[in-house]
């Protein structure tokens, strides 16, 4: 199973495991990996509930906990996009200001900022847009694309001299 880790082979390393673990089913040890492996292969459901068993075998292992956070972060992160990318505005900006308060996700809070601000955009919220647009952008200075909306903004607010500023 670790050499075919090791290889990126997933799939292989979950059959080795699973094999492994028919004749130790309370390790909760072989469980984690089994997640891990779940997890690298997209099935993130099934990886929650195998980490659900290791939990109730290992109660209070911070190890398994923050792991199956992670995992319920990386769904909740991909059903964001999902929505962000069907235009889902109001269902999408739900989701990634849920993920942004969520302990633990500041760092994925800073990329979403724009994509926070875009959505407000979208639906019409301009000054919200403008301050998580300033906001993004003091994080991530290089969305040319995110100043453009901002310009945009601006100009739609009457804020004629701020707007020719951030389109120099």
């Amino acid at each position: 199973a670790f050499g075919r880790e090791e290889a990126k082979n997933y799939a292989g390393a979950l059959a080795a495991l699973r094999r492994v673990q028919t004749e130790n089913p309370l390790n909760s040890d072989i469980l984690q990996w089994i997640a891990h492996c779940l997890r690298a292969g997209g099935h993130n459901q099934e990886a929650l509930e195998v980490l659900g068993k290791a939990a109730n075998l290992s109660p209070g292992n911070t190890r398994i906990q923050e792991q199956a956070q992670q995992v319920q972060i990386e769904q909740q992160r991909e059903h964001a996009s999902q929505l962000f990318q069907s235009g889902q505005w109001k269902a999408a900006l739900r989701e990634l200001t849920a993920l942004a308060e969520t302990p633990g996700e500041r760092t994925t809070h800073r990329s979403n900022l724009l994509q926070i601000a875009y959505c407000h955009q979208q639906l019409g919220n301009l000054n919200e847009a403008l301050r998580h647009y300033r906001s993004g952008l003091r994080i991530d200075p290089g969305a040319s694309w995110a100043r453009q909306n901002l310009a945009g903004i601006l100009y739609q607010l009457g804020r004629y001299e701020e707007a020719a500023n951030e389109w120099e």
